[in-house]
């Protein structure tokens, strides 16, 4: 034991003093690298093409803070003479990687640090061979380098391992993997995937990927698997995946960005998953209100009765429930609320069976009726919730929309009901300006399901995320920092497998921020505290878009709602062109994606009817829906990339929108809402419309000159055509500028920069030693 106790105590104080040495070497996260192959043959059409990717399939073991990364990749060669290449593998200053092994073919290739400056030859021929500036974001990286032949129209395939310690980040750790690099393929990727296996000896609470869209399954609360898949594509970001632990009922992180003169925060509570195996969660009062007028006739009526059965079934022993079904009128399956028990669901089930579409639609009566079901029982602590189910406009009874809204704020919200209202808008007939203020008022949620779209499974996914309910009556206070502009504004209950996220600004930093969560959990009331360490912080740099994908969803709400004015139009155009964000006000400068929420955001502007009011606008109708169902999805937006325009791209501090072949960066455009070239070439616009005092020749010496400041370097990696400004200075970047003459200097060393085989090396070298005895361990 006294041996044991000896060793970690070694263990710890190695490891402390490796992460201290990182500090004063470098500021930038571990990242787990993937490479690229050069080609340098002969032959003009294989020196400017890359070979073609087919696959690249990632799997990485996370036990605690250490990882194995191993990949599989496939090069093929697509032309008729071999292909000679150099193997490039980025490797971030700072990072301690260890047991680097490389096979190719099945046989193992020795693995060489490349001399910095052969690596600086190496990029600037290939920078204007392949005419391709995005080389540059991994020119100041440390570089791992092979040479590899691939014969004429053939393949070889390469398998990559190494092992390293990921550190933490605002209470998360924090795993990045160099993806970008599968851009340099000839052609889209047949299959890209990672696989992220994690085990910890606490408690794994939350686990996030700000850019790309994952899959989790949690096999127990200690061990997590992540996936990540797409095919036919060519990456071109970073993989970037955090995690937290905690050994706490319920975890919490906090992710702090600093921008210019203004502070955000990312802050996250979850469960840790054992509430539910050990039987605390909260018994659920719902109330099922399904419309079966005439227009829910055939297969939609179908579809709600399947769905309706299907929860019944799963609805939790301490449960209680009641059916209203209306039409002109409302019916319910019984007085007050039943117990769930065998009895009382088979009669249920019965029942919905009986449910036959015709009619006219009271929403009005329909959902008071709800609402009094929870006063004719016996209070206990519940969560109360009413599912909502319609595919029409109020027909009969109250059909005033802002009177209904009123009635049921009065029935629910002031009778202190404050039942939570989920809505279902099924088809374009329905009213979004009545359904997105039940759920904005009522602290629900809204979806709405296009015509010919599965009914049954939206219901079971929504219910599925309700079913365990953990927390109620949620609110968090933030002290030593002082938080404003908050998204969400209403902080929802907590569900198990859910999650609650809150972004936003802060300002009067005191270094340290203590967050109290106070709830409700069944019949007593809880408090959950953490402190956070507040630092200066320059690589979350994802936060500030999400948080503008937020608040102009929020504002897009108020426009739709009827709370339209320039000032508020104004706050979106300026976000949406400062973020890269697509925006109905944006969409001229930031282009919409192929797939996805943002198709169609630009034809919300349209006017069909004349009427004056463009479509996104009105009460129903197909645009109507598309834009509800983007305000609702921009407030809960937890991706950087769900809504940045097709053309955008990131590159060191600057965001640029594609147009016409040529980068321009945003800050740069400022208040310009849309470029029409006609028959202009874009340097005839530029020109007339910005002010630019630097153009430089793309490939020229004063080009390379620019790359002495490694901002400007990580900049220009935008593209061959760039236009964009550096302080008091703009640039515009083209191949047909004059060029100045003269030899091509070499890049100055980075100053302060700590040469791998010195210094670096040692750190390398004690961090196998590290691992050597975790893994003895």
């Amino acid at each position: 034991m006294k041996c044991d106790m000896m060793m970690k105590n070694c263990i710890k104080t190695i490891l402390g003093t490796i992460i201290i040495l990182q500090i004063i070497i470098s500021t930038i996260n571990i990242v787990s690298a993937d490479g690229m192959i050069i080609p340098h043959s002969e032959t003009d059409q294989i020196k400017k093409s890359y070979p073609d990717i087919i696959f690249h399939i990632v799997d990485v073991s996370i036990e605690n803070q250490y990882v194995i990364t191993h990949l599989d990749q496939e090069f093929f060669n697509p032309y008729n003479e071999t292909l000679i290449g150099t193997y490039i593998f980025p490797v971030p200053e700072g990072a301690i990687i260890s047991n680097l092994t490389v096979i190719i073919d099945g046989k193992e290739k020795p693995f060489e640090i490349m001399d910095k400056t052969e690596a600086e030859k190496l990029f600037q021929q290939s920078i204007i061979e392949m005419n391709d500036a995005s080389l540059l974001q991994y020119l100041n990286n440390n570089l791992f380098s092979c040479e590899v032949s691939i014969p004429a129209n053939s393949s070889i395939k390469m398998s990559i391992q190494y092992e390293e310690i990921i550190t933490m980040n605002g209470g998360m750790y924090n795993y990045v993997y160099t993806l970008s690099t599968e851009q340099y393929s000839s052609k889209d990727i047949d299959n890209v995937s990672i696989t992220v296996h994690i085990n910890s000896d606490k408690n794994i609470d939350a686990v996030y990927c700000p850019i790309h869209t994952i899959t989790s399954e949690k096999i127990s609360p200690n061990e997590v698997y992540v996936y990540y898949e797409v095919k036919n594509a060519r990456p071109d970001t970073d993989f970037e995946l955090f995690f937290s632990v905690t050994n706490k009922d319920f975890g919490s992180s906090l992710l702090t960005f600093d921008e210019d003169d203004e502070d955000f925060f990312m802050f996250f509570f979850n469960s840790n998953g054992e509430q539910t195996q050990n039987g605390k969660i909260i018994p659920k009062d719902i109330v099922f209100v399904i419309d079966e007028s005439g227009s829910m006739y055939g297969e939609k009526i179908i579809q709600a009765r399947d769905a309706l059965k299907w929860i019944l079934e799963k609805l939790n022993d301490d449960d209680r429930f009641n059916i209203i079904n209306f039409n002109s009128n409302s019916s319910n399956f019984m007085e007050g609320l039943a117990d769930v028990n065998s009895n009382t669901i088979e009669k249920a089930l019965n029942y919905v069976d009986g449910i036959i579409a015709n009619g006219g639609t009271n929403i009005n009566e329909a959902l008071l009726m709800a609402c009094d079901m929870f006063k004719t029982v016996e209070d206990r602590d519940s969560i109360r919730v009413i599912f909502f189910l319609t595919d029409g406009q109020a027909t009969a009874g109250i059909t005033d929309t802002e009177q209904i809204i009123e009635n049921i704020r009065k029935a629910n919200i002031e009778s202190k009901i404050d039942a939570s209202i989920f809505v279902f808008g099924v088809g374009y007939n329905v009213n979004t300006h009545l359904l997105d203020k039940l759920s904005n008022e009522n602290h629900g949620s809204r979806v709405y399901v296009k015509p010919n779209e599965d009914i049954e499974s939206k219901l079971i996914e929504i219910f599925s995320k309700i079913q365990n309910p953990l927390l109620k009556d949620i609110s968090i206070e933030f002290k030593g920092i002082e938080v404003y502009d908050v998204y969400p504004k209403n902080i929802s209950d907590l569900y198990d497998g859910s999650e609650i996220i809150l972004i936003g600004k802060y300002k009067d930093p005191n270094n340290k921020a203590t967050v109290y969560v106070n709830a409700s959990r069944g019949e007593s009331d809880v408090e959950f505290t953490y402190e956070f360490d507040i630092k200066n912080n320059d690589k979350n740099s994802f936060i500030p878009r999400i948080w503008a994908t937020r608040r102009i969803g929020f504002l897009m709400d108020q426009i739709k709602l009827g709370v339209e004015s320039d000032d508020l139009i104004d706050e979106i155009r300026e976000l949406g062109l400062k973020y890269g964000i697509v925006t109905p006000y944006t969409s001229l400068i930031i282009h919409e994606q192929y797939e996805g929420l943002t198709v169609g955001m630009s034809a919300n502007q349209n006017d069909s009817d004349k009427d004056g009011v463009i479509d996104a606008w009105q009460i129903s109708g197909e645009r109507s829906n598309a834009q509800s169902e983007a305000n609702y999805a921009y407030q809960q937006s937890n991706h950087a990339q769900s809504t940045t325009g097709a053309n955008i791209q990131t590159n060191g501090n600057k965001i640029f929108a594609e147009i016409n072949g040529t980068q321009m960066d945003l800050e740069l455009l400022g208040n310009i809402t849309k470029i029409e070239l006609g028959k202009k070439s874009v340097k005839d616009w530029v020109n007339e419309n910005l002010m630019v005092n630097n153009y430089i020749t793309f490939g020229s010496d004063e080009y390379f000159e620019l790359l002495k400041d490694e901002e400007l370097a990580n900049i220009l990696s935008a593209g061959t055509e760039v236009v964009f400004q550096k302080g008091d200075e703009s640039y515009y970047i083209s191949h047909d500028n004059p060029a100045p003459s003269g030899d091509i200097d070499p890049l100055p060393e980075v100053e302060n920069n700590v040469d791998i085989p010195g210094f670096q090396l040692i750190l390398c070298l004690a961090g196998i030693g590290i691992l050597f005895l975790l893994k003895r361990k």
